[in-house]
């Protein structure tokens, strides 16, 4: 398991902490609320920090937003245009 905990993917928060339930549990940033993955057993916890840790850099996934909402203005106007000709 990793010793340290890497930031939020989504908001950059170190703020993170292991929430345990009565049956699961789940890594989660207390900034933006973003949730990972399952807490089970001492193993499984282990996983899941490792998992945390391998997912997409910050910077990556702010890259992937920006595409995403300039696919939804392009969608939006490509409807407005088909109106107007319409």
């Amino acid at each position: 398991m990793s010793s340290k905990i890497k930031p939020c993917p989504f908001c950059g928060s170190t703020r993170i902490i292991a929430q345990q339930y009565i049956e699961d549990g789940r890594l989660k940033c207390e900034n933006c609320k973003a949730e990972g993955p399952y807490l089970g057993t001492e193993s499984e916890m282990a996983e899941a920090f490792d998992a945390w840790n391998r997912r997409a850099k910050v910077l990556d996934m702010r890259i992937v937003a920006v595409i995403v909402m300039l696919g939804g203005i392009v969608l939006a106007l490509t409807g407005i245009i088909i109106t107007l000709r319409g």
